[in-house]
């Protein structure tokens, strides 16, 4: 095992436009994405070698034998596409990790008080995301 195998991923991306105007020149979009993975994985410490040296010792004999929990995550967007004679205004409203998981990244170890203890590092909960784009159409 290494650090990266998960044993597995899963990535499931889709979406849909749809016309809107007078003409159908406009476009609105929605949009759903949603990756699961197995935890990251890592290698235990020795708690009772840890203490008696008064240092973290790794356990080799497990290295990445352990891993953290699975990785969930699912995005959600709006588009919309507002096409002109010379520009087109694209607006997206984008809410990345809509369930709001704090997904545990890494672990790490470190000794306190005469006691191996643990801190996780956990990724963002939900963030919104807002865009504006202008483009400028060249019609020869």
């Amino acid at each position: 095992n290494t650090f990266y195998n998960t044993n597995y991923v899963l990535n499931v991306v889709g979406g849909k436009e749809f016309a809107m105007g007078r003409h159908g020149q406009n476009t609105f979009g929605l949009k759903l994405r949603g990756l699961f993975r197995g935890g990251f994985r890592y290698t235990p410490v020795s708690m009772e070698e840890s203490v008696k040296k008064n240092k973290l010792v790794y356990d080799i004999s497990k290295t990445y034998e352990n891993r953290l929990p699975a990785f969930r995550r699912i995005d959600f967007g709006l588009s919309y596409r507002l096409n002109k004679q010379k520009l087109a205004w694209t607006f997206m409203a984008d809410i990345q990790n809509v369930m709001n998981i704090e997904n545990i990244l890494k672990r790490r170890f470190y000794l306190l008080n005469q006691q191996v203890a643990t801190r996780d590092t956990k990724s963002f909960g939900m963030i919104p995301v807002f865009t504006v784009k202008i483009e400028k159409k060249i019609i020869p």
